[in-house]
């Protein structure tokens, strides 16, 4: 076997066995919260009680696939590879997918690493045989096989369920990614950073927990009293404004798609919707749809915004740029900024097309080129081909075409007469 044969069998082998003790950090961070919080537990002691256990075996279960699901997403090599595979794919087909994680190599390679590490260190799980009523003094034998069977099998399924729901993303996302695109950046060294980021805030709230159960008297009286109250005020204004925000686009969304559907029924038009046009909103993601006439076919990709005063900058390049500044009061601390890439859909046929940025929900500023050195934009701006509009300026920009295209036609059988 060559080395470029071998090289994406050992990337693999490196990157489960990064994300998989990445997960096993992580979960120890959670249970140690759960040390924390027990009141009962003495850390002297020479056993653990047996509600830790369970407790620590429901956080090894329940934490499973949405920390694999956060390693696999962010895999640009695994995805190239992948969008590539189905770029002639209409539908997404949970069953097909299971078919072939069966017989994809990567998959085989990362459950094999789960496995080997997983029997290969039966003490990191020594909490599932107190938690099923395991007697101790077992030999290692039979202790590495009721991990096998307790840990070790529900992980591998687990760890399938993450990678057809990464699959999916992926696939709802193939319209505006482009696979060709060169991968930049070590996904092994962005693993590591996940991890670390997932277990240092465990471990900080470990700490505030701690602080807070071994704090004097007069402050736990202070707390009850006012400070709890207080940030339980708080959370439940910061609750309802994400809930509000989130329902407020939504509603947004809904109206423009059905403004849309009537409007193109109207007029005769063929449209092609979303995959997941509200999805796609409270995921912040661009995705693809098409309105078509005899003449023409609109090329769109459909833009969400669910805070209004976020600005958006299409910098060129197929790059846009949300860019949200924190203030306090109106003195601007920081700017966070955050760059999605997005590409034109291929159609097939020779007809004429255009491309469209449609904006639904609508932010408040839209700008074009790159933050610091723009200019404000608005609808019918254009950006690389591309022209920017709002749901309602998009069909009403429609219909004037048809409007001019009515009135050539009537012209002209007025002069043939």
């Amino acid at each position: 076997m060559n080395v470029k044969k071998l090289f994406p069998i050992l990337r693999k082998i490196v990157l489960t066995t990064i994300a998989y003790w990445g997960y096993i950090l992580i979960c120890n961070a959670g249970f140690l919260m759960l040390i924390t919080i027990n009141v009962s537990f003495d850390p002297l002691a020479s056993g653990m009680p047996h509600s830790i256990t369970v407790w620590q075996a429901v956080i090894s279960y329940i934490a499973f696939i949405p920390l694999f699901y956060d390693f696999l997403v962010c895999d640009r090599v695994s995805q190239n590879k992948y969008v590539k595979s189905i770029q002639e794919v209409e539908r997404f087909s949970y069953k097909g997918e299971i078919i072939k994680l069966a017989h994809n190599n990567d998959f085989l390679i990362g459950s094999a690493v789960i496995v080997f590490w997983s029997v290969l260190t039966p003490r990191m799980f020594s909490f599932f045989l107190d938690c099923f009523g395991v007697p101790e003094g077992l030999p290692s034998i039979v202790n590495r096989l009721i991990v096998l069977l307790v840990f070790t099998v529900p992980a591998v399924l687990m760890y399938a369920v993450a990678a057809i729901i990464t699959r999916r993303r992926w696939f709802s996302s193939k319209g505006c990614y482009d696979p060709n695109e060169e991968v930049k950046g070590i996904y092994a060294f962005r693993l590591i950073k996940n991890a670390l980021i997932w277990a240092i805030d465990f471990f900080l709230v470990d700490y505030l927990i701690f602080i807070l159960r071994f704090s004097f008297e007069p402050i736990k009286r202070g707390f009850s009293a006012y400070i709890f109250p207080t940030l339980l005020a708080v959370s439940a204004l910061a609750a309802f404004i994400y809930v509000y925000r989130r329902a407020r686009a939504l509603i947004k969304q809904y109206v423009f798609i059905k403004k849309l559907k009537r409007f193109c029924q109207e007029n005769k038009l063929g449209l092609k919707l979303p995959r997941t046009p509200y999805a796609s909103v409270l995921k912040q993601e661009i995705q693809s749809f098409t309105v078509s006439h005899s003449l023409m076919t609109f090329n769109c990709l459909l833009v969400p915004s669910i805070i209004r005063k976020i600005p958006l900058y299409f910098a060129g390049n197929n790059e846009m740029i949300r860019a949200h500044t924190f203030y306090f009061f109106k003195i601007a601390l920081f700017t966070n900024t955050t760059t999605v890439n997005y590409s034109f859909p291929k159609l097939m046929g020779d007809i004429k097309q255009k491309n469209i940025l449609v904006l639904s929900p609508i932010p408040r500023n839209i700008f074009t080129g790159p933050v610091g050195n723009s200019a404000p934009a608005d609808n019918g701006s254009e950006i690389e081909g591309a022209v920017i509009y709002s749901g309602s300026a998009f069909c009403n920009y429609i219909l004037r075409l048809l409007d001019n295209e009515r009135y050539k036609r009537e012209k002209k059988n007025h002069i043939n007469r």
